[in-house]
């Protein structure tokens, strides 16, 4: 429970994480805020990387869906719009040349990104697509004060409350905007969920 970093965030009051990706060997973290992604060296606190959203290919702007490093944690992948994948060193901070086109496997990293930022990964030998499980997309959630419920949120609109031992409580989520984030009243009467509307929904915890 012991805090190993605090990562500032841009002095916007309304900018906020899209994306965000933590380095396979946890000593980076990556996060994107409107239209930027910044990396941090999570021991010290230091930014090391500043990535712009470009144009590309006769596009004015190319909307950035997805962060990942690479499985060494040597590169950061920015995944855009319009099959864009850009590669990053961060050791020198420099990015490397050519695009990823999707479809394409790279070193067994996953290159498709779907419309809601999730990574489609590739086996490692074949290059082949693994199907991924059915499940959430970018899940956000909370834990009631008394430890009882889980309530995931998820790029797809989805709310849901579950017991820890996966037992389905509630569906609540009606699928009409990608949940950013939900959270219980300090006093666990009260479920919270915001959407990328911006409209907070509540629910009373126990009648739904």
């Amino acid at each position: 429970g012991r805090v190993v970093a605090t990562i500032p965030a841009p002095r916007n009051p309304e900018a906020t994480v899209e994306h965000f990706a933590l380095s396979p060997d946890g000593r980076f973290v990556a996060a994107e805020f409107e239209e930027d992604v910044l990396v941090w060296d999570v021991d010290t606190g230091r930014r090391l990387l500043r990535v712009g959203h470009s144009p590309a290919r006769g596009k004015t702007v190319n909307y950035i869906r997805a962060v990942a490093f690479s499985a060494d944690s040597r590169r950061l992948l920015v995944f855009e719009r319009h099959d864009r994948v850009r590669q990053f060193d961060l050791a020198s901070g420099r990015e490397l040349a050519g695009d990823l086109e999707s479809g394409s496997p790279s070193g067994g990293w996953p290159i498709e990104v779907d419309e809601h930022g999730t990574i489609r990964r590739r086996d490692p030998g074949t290059g082949r697509a693994v199907p991924a499980p059915p499940g959430y997309a970018r899940v956000v959630m909370d834990i009631s004060p008394d430890g009882r419920l889980i309530a995931v949120g998820d790029a797809l609109g989805r709310v849901d409350v579950w017991r820890p031992n996966g037992t389905p409580v509630a569906v609540l989520g009606n699928g009409r905007a990608g949940i950013s984030a939900v959270a219980f009243s300090p006093d666990g009467r009260r479920l919270a969920a915001c959407d990328r509307r911006r409209v907070v929904r509540l629910w009373a915890v126990g009648s739904w």
